[in-house]
This record gives C-alpha cells, sequence and structure tokens, in this order.
C-alpha cells in the first residue's frame, strides 16, 4: 500500500501543500480534536472535553460514535439511528456526522442529511446534556452552569451555552433539535457547545459558531494556520515532509490562550489528551519549536510563564493555571534543610537566546533578568554539595525526567522498587534476600557493592540510598547552556559584571565535564557519584549530550563508534535509552524494569540527532551520512508501522519494532520542527547579530524548499535543487551555490 502511496508524494513535493488538512487526514485511528485556545475534545466512544488543564464533567452521546475519518479540521464520527418526531427512521435519507473545535473555545457538532425522497422529511436529534446545571433557555439557546473541571480558585464561576442552527428545547436532561429535510435537499444541521467563565461571551461564541457554513471556517482555518503562520516546507521525503506539519498541528493544539491564572500569557501545555500542564522538562523542546512560528508572541508567552510564576525563587516543575508544582516525586531534600520541590533539569535560557536568534527583544530581556538570574542561582545553591562545577541530581533520578535508569541503578539499585512513593522497604527477611537476588541478577553494579540479605540490613541500606547525589551528564550540559546563555544575555544587556560571573561558572562547569565524567579508555562520558567520585559504568544516550551542548570538540569524536554500532545503540529505531550490550539486559527486561531502560525516548533520541548533526557540520564531515541517516530514522519511527497515513508522537517507542507505546499521546517532549529548520534547511542564526549561517546536513534528498521563515525580521527562503542551494531574503536571490558548502549571511 506505502508504494502505491509513495509516487504521489514525491509528485506533491514540488511545492509547499496546499490543502494541509487533506494531507494529514484520510485516517480513522484518531479521536483527538483541538485548536490554539482553551477547550479541546476527545470523541468517540470514550468522549471527554479537557478545559485547560482539567476534564469537564460535561458528556453527551452527541460526541459519540466510531470514527470514519480524522483530520486537522475535524473528526468525522459515524452518526447515530435517525429518527422522525413520530420515532419512526425516515426512508431514503443519509446522514454524515463531523465535530471540531471552533473559534472561542467552542466544539460544534454538524450532521449532514441528504434526501432522496419524493417529499420533505422530518428529523427529530434527541440527546443528553450530562453534567450541567441550572439550564436555562435564553433567546432560542440553551445557557447551563458547570461546576467542576476547570479551575475554581482563578475562574470563580463557569458555564457553557448551547446554539443550534435549528430550534432546540430542553425537557428533563435531553435536548431535542428538529431538522426538515425538502425533497432532493441536502440540509445541515448544526449545534455549538461554548464554555468559558462569561456568561454573555460564551452565549456569543455558541451563537457565532452554530452556523451552517461552520465546518469550512474550520477547514480554513487549519489550512490558513499551517501555511502563512508557519515556514512552508516541501521535500522529496513524504516521511519528512509529513511529519513537518503534523508536529506543527500536534503543537498548536497544545496552545493555551492564556488569561487566567499562572497561565496569563500564551503558552504551550506538555500533552493533550494528558500531561495538561506547563511542565520545565518539556519547556526547552517546546521552545525551540515555538520559535519558527511567524509570530513570537507563543514562544515569548511560554517563556514568560515559568519565569514569572517561580516557586519560592526557582523555576516550578509543574505550573497549573491555579497552582504550582503538587508533583511530589520531585521533592527532596535540601542542601538548606527542609526538603523542596525541584524542577525538572532544563534548559529554559538556552531556549530563550535560541528565540533570541530569531525575533530579537532586548526589551523583555530586560524585563526577565531579575528572575533569570535567581531561577538559575539553584545550580550553585542546591546542586553543587561540593563546590566543584559538577552539579547534582537527587534522589531517585526523578528531576532528571529519566526515573529509575540503569545509570542510577548502579550505585542505588532500590530506585525502582522506591519508585514515586518511596515507601518500599522488605517485608522480612525472606523478601529481602529474594530482592538482593533478583537485582543482581537483573543489574550491573558497582564493583564491591553488597546488597543486604536481611531485613533490618536492607531496611537500613534503603535509607542510606535516600540522600544519594549523583553527578550527571545531561544535568551539566543542560546547566552549561544555560550558564552560556546567560552570559550572553549580560553582554547583550551591558550587565558586565553578571556576564564574567556566568561566563565563568560556564567555562568551569565544562571543564570540569571534559575533566572528570569523559573516560578517554573507552571513548563515553559517564555519570559519578557525588561522594566517591567513581563513575557509573553505564553507556544511555544523555552520554553524547556534551556535543549538544557545545562542551565537546574534536578529541571527543570517538564517541560516535558507540552511536553507530549495532552491538550499542545503533538499533532499526535509534536510539534506545541503554546501551544494547549492557550485560544484563536481558534479565533486566525480564525484571519489567525498562522504563527507561529500552525504548527509543523522542527527548532523547532529539538531543542525539542534533548533537550528531553538530559534529558533522562542526568537526567531522565523515560523519555526515550517519548524522543524516539518524534523522531520518528519528522521523521515520514517528510513523505506526511504517504506514505513511499514520504519523504519531508518542511518549516512547522500542527501538527494534518502533511500535509506539502510546500512539495518540501527542506528548512535546522533545522537538522536531528546530531539527527540520537547523538541519535539513540549515537556517542558523546567531543571537545578538546579523549573522546568519545556511549549513544543510546533506540527507540525500532530492530537493528541499522552505519559504518565510521568519528571522530578524526578514523572510527567509531556502531551497535545494538540481544541485544548486539557493537563499532567498524577503523574495530576492542573496545567494546561490553548487552544492551544499555552507554559507553566511549578514541580515540588518
Amino acid at each position: 500500500m506505502l508504494l502505491l502511496i509513495l509516487p504521489v508524494w514525491l509528485a506533491a513535493a514540488e511545492g509547499p501543500p496546499a490543502d494541509i488538512c487533506q494531507l494529514l487526514g484520510s485516517r480513522s485511528d484518531r479521536c483527538f480534536a483541538g485548536r490554539p485556545g482553551n477547550l479541546y475534545a476527545e470523541l468517540g466512544e470514550h468522549a471527554r472535553l479537557i478545559y485547560m488543564a482539567d476534564d469537564l464533567p460535561v458528556k453527551s452521546k452527541l460526541l459519540q460514535g466510531a470514527v470514519v475519518e480524522w483530520r486537522p479540521d475535524y473528526v468525522q464520527l459515524q452518526p447515530g439511528p435517525l429518527a422522525g418526531p413520530d420515532g419512526r427512521a425516515p426512508a431514503a435519507l443519509t446522514a454524515e456526522k463531523y465535530c471540531w473545535i471552533g473559534p472561542r473555545d467552542t466544539l460544534l457538532i454538524e450532521h449532514v442529511l441528504r434526501s432522496s425522497a419524493a417529499g420533505e422529511q422530518q428529523v427529530r436529534f434527541t440527546f443528553d446534556l450530562q453534567g450541567v446545571a441550572d439550564v436555562q433557555a435564553v433567546d432560542g439557546r440553551l445557557a447551563f452552569r458547570v461546576a467542576s473541571g476547570y479551575p475554581r480558585s482563578v475562574l470563580p464561576q463557569f458555564g457553557g451555552s448551547l446554539a443550534a442552527t435549528h430550534r432546540v428545547t430542553y425537557t428533563n436532561g435531553l435536548v431535542q433539535m428538529d431538522v426538515a429535510v425538502p425533497a432532493g435537499k441536502s440540509v445541515n444541521g448544526v449545534v455549538a457547545l461554548a464554555f468559558g467563565p462569561v456568561a454573555g461571551d460564551v452565549a456569543q461564541a455558541a451563537a457565532a459558531a452554530g452556523q451552517a457554513e461552520a465546518r469550512q471556517e474550520s477547514t480554513r482555518y487549519w489550512n490558513q494556520t499551517l501555511t502563512a503562520a508557519i515556514p512552508r516546507f516541501a521535500c522529496s521525503d513524504p516521511y519528512l515532509e509529513k511529519l513537518y506539519y503534523f508536529r506543527w498541528w500536534s503543537l498548536l493544539t497544545k496552545l493555551n490562550i492564556g488569561g487566567y491564572g499562572h497561565w496569563s500569557k500564551p503558552l504551550a501545555r506538555e500533552g493533550t489528551v494528558g500531561f495538561n500542564a506547563l511542565i520545565t522538562y518539556s519547556g526547552g523542546p517546546s521552545m525551540l519549536d515555538l520559535r519558527w512560528l511567524r509570530s513570537p508572541d507563543w514562544a515569548y508567552g511560554h517563556v514568560q510563564s515559568f519565569y514569572e510564576n517561580l516557586h519560592d525563587g526557582r523555576l516550578a516543575n509543574h505550573i497549573y493555571p491555579d497552582r504550582l508544582d503538587g508533583d511530589g516525586a520531585n521533592s527532596g531534600p535540601s542542601l538548606q534543610g527542609p526538603p523542596i520541590d525541584f524542577p525538572y533539569h532544563n534548559f529554559l535560557v538556552k531556549a530563550l537566546v535560541d528565540i533570541q536568534a530569531l525575533h530579537p527583544d532586548l526589551a523583555l530581556l530586560r524585563r526577565l533578568w531579575p528572575a533569570l538570574q535567581q531561577a538559575t542561582a539553584l545550580y550553585d545553591r542546591e546542586l553543587d554539595a561540593d563546590h566543584d562545577g559538577l552539579y547534582e541530581t537527587y534522589p531517585w533520578s526523578n528531576i532528571t525526567g529519566q526515573e529509575f535508569g540503569a545509570r542510577f541503578l548502579y550505585f542505588h539499585p532500590f530506585d525502582q522498587l522506591l519508585s514515586y512513593r518511596r515507601t518500599w522497604r522488605p517485608k522480612d527477611d525472606r523478601d529481602a534476600a529474594a530482592t538482593a537476588d533478583s537485582i543482581e541478577r537483573s543489574v550491573v553494579l558497582r564493583p564491591g557493592l553488597k546488597l543486604a540479605r536481611t531485613a533490618a540490613e536492607m531496611r537500613q541500606q534503603v535509607e542510606q540510598h535516600l540522600q544519594y547525589r549523583q553527578e550527571t551528564v545531561d544535568a551539566n550540559c543542560y546547566a552549561y547552556a544555560d550558564l552560556q546563555a546567560l552570559a550572553a544575555i549580560a553582554e547583550a544587556l551591558g550587565e558586565q559584571g553578571a556576564r564574567e560571573r556566568w561566563r565563568a561558572a560556564a567555562e568551569k562547569t565544562r571543564q570540569a565535564v571534559l575533566a572528570r565524567l569523559w573516560d578517554p579508555k573507552t571513548g563515553f562520558f559517564y555519570d559519578r557519584d557525588a561522594v566517591t567520585k567513581e563513575w557509573a559504568l553505564v553507556k544511555t544516550p544523555v552520554g553524547f549530550y556534551p556535543f549538544w551542548a557545545g562542551i565537546a570538540g574534536k578529541d571527543h569524536l570517538a564517541l560516535f563508534k558507540h552511536l553507530f554500532n549495532p552491538a550499542e545503540f545503533w538499533t532499526p529505531y535509534p536510539v534506545p535509552t541503554l546501551s544494547m550490550d549492557y550485560p544484563k539486559l536481558a534479565a533486566l527486561r525480564a525484571l519489567g524494569w525498562t522504563y527507561w531502560n529500552w525504548n527509543n525516548w523522542p527527548m532523547t533520541t532529539c538531543h542525539v540527532a542534533d548533537a550528531a548533526a553538530r559534529a558533522a557540520k562542526e568537526f567531522d564531515p565523515s560523519l555526515a551520512p550517519g548524522a543524516a541517516e539518524l534523522l531520518l530514522k528519528y522521523t521515520r519511527v514517528h510513523f505506526i508501522g511504517g504506514d505513511l497515513r499514520r504519523p504519531c508522537i508518542s511518549e516512547h517507542f522500542d527501538p527494534i519494532t518502533g511500535q509506539p507505546n502510546e500512539p495518540d499521546l501527542d506528548y512535546a517532549h522533545s522537538y522536531f520542527i528546530d531539527l527540520v529548520l537547523r538541519h535539513v534547511a540549515g537556517i542558523e542564526a546567531q543571537p545578538f547579530g546579523g549573522a546568519v549561517r545556511i549549513h544543510p546536513l546533506n540527507l540525500g534528498l532530492q530537493r528541499f524548499e522552505i519559504g518565510r521563515a521568519r528571522v530578524k525580521g526578514h523572510d527567509l527562503g531556502v531551497r535545494w535543487q538540481d544541485g544548486t542551494l539557493t537563499v532567498t531574503v524577503d523574495g530576492r536571490v542573496a545567494a546561490a551555490q553548487p552544492g551544499l558548502a555552507p554559507l553566511t549571511l549578514d541580515l540588518p
């Protein structure tokens, strides 16, 4: 089937697709409907409504039915049985049913009725409306109150309105709508549900949305947004092109318009059907992709939402409209005494500078400057107990976002048992001995580490492990990137003292990573125990992060022999989160401790793909074919079973089969758009200056084209065709050359 589709896609790659909704549609395995705003929906057999960060209790069979077709602009559902006012099924009448999210937090349901009968027919739609109270008929509409499922502390009142193209009545919890279908004609019956805190605004939104041509508005909106609001992209690889637009659709459906509580600015939630919060771990990846929107409002609103909602002077790990944190898994002992909630390790300051490279805004940097310094001071205040410049992760590894990985188990093998509960203890001596046997059989431990075999001794050992600190590669790469970014911001703002302070801190960490986390014998970067200073001799993808962060260089290129080795990380769908030559991998998998010890997580894979591309372009061109193949494999894993019609963004994938764990999650836990713009098109804009380097990674594409990428106030275009690289600025050719060698532009 794929081979039949492929030539059509290749032909379509002659220019950016005209109908993105059609490009992404024609599938029946999805049920999510969204749009930048506050309201989102899962439709179909298990329909639910999501408002901001919570599930609304409002339910109706009107939202149910088997999915016929999913598209960005609507979800077509199988309609229920039709009946007339007399209860009998009308003859010679067919129906189609469509649902979608419309403007101003509206959910629309449209029935298209087509008659081939000789006379007029009547259809009566009867559907329930659960989870609402105080339903009233007002000016031909229904108004109601919703009592839960929204942030009540910032929205004291909340309600909804139902409007339709035909008269509706409400009796005993049921809504009725009668539609007359003339002989041989078709009629559209649209029901609009709107939600929000202001009754008048909600009523107006429902009335405006519930029009007969409403679905056409949705199609126009999405095709316009996915062409005019983002850089246009076309290429000869159909997977790359399609995933580019699918990732944009997914990211756009996570955009919350803001206005309430801690969500006062535009921002992007981490998930859609789950993880409906602003979370530090995904904040950086989302910002890297959002910065390529032609308008910087969403990217800057996103970063402001983090730094204008500091939690006791540090970044919150979770931000909801009405509260901060609330995730006990990130609570740990502080150097100052009582436990505190730690943010996930992140690179938000680095990502902010990356936004600045495309959309300069020194005034905003000036406003954020105090909060940026205050939050980043957490590294030295709480995460460097011995002040050696290597920052620590503790406890249970959760603030890395990579819980219970084998690199942590190496020193502290009880992590997985403690899990998020942190209450596990052996029940008796028999349980302790069995636990010790199981761990020693399945986990590579530090040489000399002996596990207790009595309950009393093991309980004492577990208590000792509760306070561990580990100097992790990923934490220090993120720290270095953020410290470097702070130094660059300080220089741009004329803060010379701060510039020298942050630059010195960054250099201290860079030198420490190279001197203490790099093993020249094996050619790999390893975590280190903060007390014993021993390496955790476990190879994981974070070992490649020093090239992502700009720490590693020519002296460390031996690292990539591990990446491109099938016995280690080069699986059919790389990159696994644990090297395939881990001596006890089979036993570890049998034990079930595979969450961060097997699967290909896009969060780590995008970093490694970025690191490999950077190493190939800056240090060793011989790495380019492998780096290009990794980027293409990272693209392919997003397609379920390799089916071009079915892109997805799962939390993680099987590195051998490519099978996603949750294909409908649409998890904003990684970046992809930024990789396309920087490595496929090669646009590398420098912050705080006009220089832009165009340096595509050679992916073996016959053709690619990026149009209207907004860079420093200009529209940038990059085109590769017939062996010629052409760059345009504001529609005019600025440079052209044979081959993909780098070239530099100076934008005013």
